[in-house]
């Protein structure tokens, strides 16, 4: 195992944690949706995220970084983080720390989220009746 291999998987466990709290940061924003939003997110492959990037993005942000950093902790990444750190002078020199990873692991986040969000976005958009016939499927149980 690679010196640093323990701290990704940590890291990565730390992302996903934090991840799920941004269903009601997403409801709130979708409540504030407005007649202005509409053309942006009709005319765009990808409208509805990039309307949910720049309507919750910050508060994402704000709800996610404690609970990342949080999780940092609780998954054993700082103390990882640390003990690398003290074993090679590498992570000083690249100006990896606590905050930093912190700050990157928020990011990788909500990049993941909204990747996710946006490809789901386009396959709804590229087979809309596929989506709705399975809908119905499942309200007719079929």
């Amino acid at each position: 195992m690679g010196l640093t291999e323990p701290l990704v998987r940590r890291l990565n466990e730390a992302a996903g944690v934090a991840a799920r709290e941004a269903k009601p940061i997403f409801r709130a924003a979708i409540g504030r949706l407005s007649l202005a939003d509409v053309p942006g997110i009709a005319t765009q492959r990808d409208g509805a995220t990039q309307f949910l990037r720049t309507s919750a993005g910050a508060d994402l942000t704000a709800r996610l970084r404690p609970l990342v950093d949080r999780g940092l902790g609780q998954v054993g990444a700082l103390r990882e983080l640390d003990r690398v750190a003290a074993s090679t002078p590498l992570l000083r020199t690249a100006g990896l720390t606590r905050d930093r990873i912190g700050s990157s692991v928020t990011e990788q986040a909500l990049n993941g989220i909204f990747r996710y969000i946006g490809s789901e976005e386009g396959r709804l958009r590229d087979n809309p009746v596929g989506a709705l016939g399975g809908a119905l499927k499942g309200l007719l149980g079929q």
